[in-house]
């Protein structure tokens, strides 16, 4: 049940609804409209009531840090409200919020995600932390932390496979065993701009120019970030392309294109650009489309 309250001025734009229905935070469950999911080392619960955020096992600070409530967010959506189409998608998906997540969970998530759907890289992360996680204790029931680094490196490949990782497997380990001899990974990344941070990211195993930029965006709030997959690049194609000279060109031509693109035309916070047009892609009714200048 809820222990505390937040009460949001009614200048703070918030959706719970869309923030963690946009796809960037895996492990996130909802039940008549109240979420349970696995911060870090705490299993919250969180409902939302017009401006009223209500939320349980935690205190008011994770809450307000977790979903960076003090990002004055309609200044950023403002700033990339620069055409008709960003614009509706902004209008669609208002008070989407990009969440602080724990750069290791991240990284080893969207490694375990690579051409998987959203609700089947939710199902094995499950697996994978109850069977190797440290359990929380919590009177919602039954959960566990993602392992560690130093836990998933002893994991045998085929255990991993076991639980439905597949080729996946063999890169999560080895991304483990990297992590394991950079232990300052996390704060030498978080001190890099972005470029040298997305080339360190490259390094890791597993980790792609789309992985590194979800990572960078989601783990390390690196906003420019723009993370590229067949669904934004479709949408960025479609509606500030045509399709125009672009569907000839090899996929990672396309998406390296899309990536530039996005940080140029919606600058500094150009993640939160890429968020809400991946939201928009269940808005297919849509048929706004722009010319790039």
């Amino acid at each position: 049940m809820p222990s505390g309250t937040i009460d949001l001025d009614e200048t703070v734009p918030f959706s719970l609804y869309h923030t963690l229905h946009s796809g960037q935070a895996f492990r996130w469950q909802v039940h008549d409209g109240v979420w349970t999911g696995v911060v870090r080392d705490t299993v919250i619960t969180l409902a939302q009531t017009g401006q009223r955020l209500s939320f349980g096992h935690t205190n008011p600070d994770l809450i307000r840090n977790y979903f960076h409530l003090d990002l004055d967010l309609d200044a950023v959506l403002r700033s990339i409200s620069i055409d008709p189409y960003i614009t509706h998608a902004v209008r669609e998906g208002y008070g989407l919020r990009i969440v602080r997540q724990d750069p290791w969970e991240c990284l080893i998530s969207y490694i375990a995600s690579a051409n998987m759907k959203a609700v089947t890289t939710n199902a094995r992360l499950e697996v994978l932390a109850g069977r190797w996680g440290e359990a929380i204790p919590s009177d919602e029931g039954e959960f566990h932390q993602i392992p560690a680094p130093e836990v998933v490196a002893e994991i045998g490949v085929a255990a991993l496979r076991v639980c439905g990782f597949g080729y996946r497997a063999r890169l999560m380990k080895a991304a483990a065993e990297y992590i394991i001899d950079h232990s300052d990974w996390e704060t030498a990344i978080g001190a890099m701009d972005y470029h040298a941070a997305h080339a360190r990211l490259t390094e890791i195993p597993g980790v792609g120019p789309k992985v590194a930029d979800c990572v960078l965006l989601f783990g390390f709030n690196k906003y420019e970030a723009f993370p590229v997959d067949v669904h934004i690049r479709k949408i960025v194609g479609e509606a500030y392309f045509q399709g125009e000279g672009r569907s000839c060109q090899p996929i990672e031509r396309q998406n390296c294109c899309t990536r530039e693109f996005g940080r140029t035309y919606f600058g500094a916070y150009a993640g939160y650009a890429s968020q809400y047009l991946f939201n928009k892609r269940f808005h297919r009714h849509s048929k706004l489309a722009v010319r790039t200048p």
